[in-house]
């Protein structure tokens, strides 16, 4: 019974919680059990204190069922990266720096969950300062490969089974390829729509929360929690907010005007994966464009590599003065990597970003989406976190993205869709995916 219940997805597990089948503690002691038993093996958690999280789900069992609907997370345990300010738990950056640092708050984000009733059931493994030193993390799906970063926990836990919900933070593809990875779902929102308040940051320009789930109806549980709409502020939310979760359920009207992107990122794919996203394009049985994006967008992977090098610098070189000892030799580099960088320099940067952007505003109106890998192929080694490539470009511009887990590579290991929106347009990518999901059906 314990393990069936780890396979449920949060949105089933609310509706047994509402016909009394099950109750938050069950649930909650299962993914207990669950991380008992393959912790030691998968390395997911930084922090996870099951007292404290079987008092949370005791709490829930006390709830009169009447006023579910005004915490629409009621129950559901959710594992946070460990970037999160939280009150009650130590946030440490994946530092040796920060061994122990205990905040006196919690991040906004975390707010709005436990406000929705979720219980935040433990901090989640991130990179250092969530670069892309690999940490201890391993890949659950394959054992010997890397889940990838810097969200790596965040995305094994959900895909062990230990959680049904996550959150993660993507500044260059932190979310969407360690989704891809371990055979998950991962999202994106647009650019500022979840609130970083209470978020290390790397670099406010590219800086994301995202969210893992093993079901699509499930991020949108936590989009409708967590993403701002014209009635709530970056600190605040109103509870019911249903309208993702209801656009979801929405059926487009006609076939989605799709086009697959290629361009100098996809240079940097695998052999295999023209013909195994070009057979999947073709099973969908709609018209798909296929684009070779040039330029302005042959120098967004650049932009953003120096908008994020140039923050690294100017957020982290007292510390590395202070602490040099400390810090991983791949985080130093990117670290240092800023440090030449002129503020003429810069400002160019952004102005080229901005031409970037018109034009992506003009594919928008020709195409309902934009579908290209999540990740340049199957999970690589331990040794590494992967390529960010894939997803540099949309991080840059503040597009919604997801990370679909639709394919196989050549050793049967997971590898991820990724699907891009209009920015703001988030609702709208929800019923794409949708659409997409329904009519995948597709095993190489």
């Amino acid at each position: 019974m314990s393990e069936n219940l780890t396979q449920l997805s949060a949105f089933k597990a609310r509706e047994l919680f509402s016909s009394g089948k099950i109750s938050p503690t069950q649930l909650l002691s299962a993914c207990l059990n669950r991380y008992t038993a393959r912790e030691r093996k998968i390395g997911a958690w930084a922090c996870l204190d099951p007292e404290d999280a079987l008092n949370q789900a005791k709490q829930c069992d006390s709830y009169n069922k009447s006023v579910l609907s005004n915490r629409p997370l009621h129950g559901l345990p959710i594992g946070i990266k460990d970037i999160f300010d939280t009150g009650d738990l130590p946030t440490e950056y994946g530092s040796k720096i920060f061994l122990g640092h205990q905040p006196q708050y919690d991040s906004n984000v975390v707010k709005l969950l436990k406000k929705a009733g979720a219980i935040i059931m433990g901090k989640t493994i991130t990179t250092e300062f969530a670069l892309s030193a690999p940490a201890k993390t391993r890949n659950p799906v394959a054992y010997g490969q890397t889940p990838g970063g810097s969200s790596s926990g965040s995305a094994a836990a959900v895909a062990d089974l230990m959680v049904p919900l996550s959150i993660g933070s993507q500044t260059g593809g932190s979310v969407l390829r360690p989704a891809s990875y371990c055979g998950i779902y991962g999202f994106k929102p647009s650019f500022d729509k979840i609130s970083c308040e209470g978020m290390m940051r790397l670099a406010e320009r590219l800086d994301h929360v995202g969210i893992f789930a093993r079901h699509l109806k499930d991020i949108a549980l936590v989009s409708d929690v967590l993403i701002k709409t014209e009635h709530t502020t970056q600190s605040n939310s109103i509870f019911p907010n249903h309208s993702i979760s209801k656009a979801l359920g929405t059926p487009l009207p006609r076939k989605p005007r799709l086009a697959f992107i290629k361009g100098i990122p996809w240079q940097k794919t695998e052999n295999y994966m023209n013909d195994l996203c070009h057979h999947w394009t073709r099973s969908l049985k709609c018209t798909v464009d296929y684009l070779k994006l040039e330029e302005p967008f042959d120098c967004a992977l650049d932009c953003h590599t120096t908008i994020l090098n140039a923050n690294l610098y100017y957020n982290f070189k007292h510390l590395l003065n202070k602490y040099p000892k400390k810090f991983h030799p791949i985080t130093k580099k990117r670290i240092l990597a800023g440090k030449g960088i002129s503020a003429s320099t810069y400002i160019a940067v952004l102005e080229k970003t901005n031409l970037i952007e018109i034009e992506a505003q003009k594919l928008f109106t020709k195409f309902d989406a934009l579908i290209t890998a999540s990740a340049p192929g199957q999970p690589p080694s331990l040794e590494t976190t992967g390529s960010s490539v894939m997803q540099q470009t949309w991080t840059l511009l503040g597009n919604p993205c997801f990370s679909l887990p639709v394919l196989t590579g050549p050793n049967r290991l997971p590898v991820g869709i990724q699907i891009i929106g209009a920015r703001g347009n988030d609702k709208f990518l929800f019923r794409v995916a949708r659409w997409l999901m329904d009519r995948t059906r597709f095993h190489p």
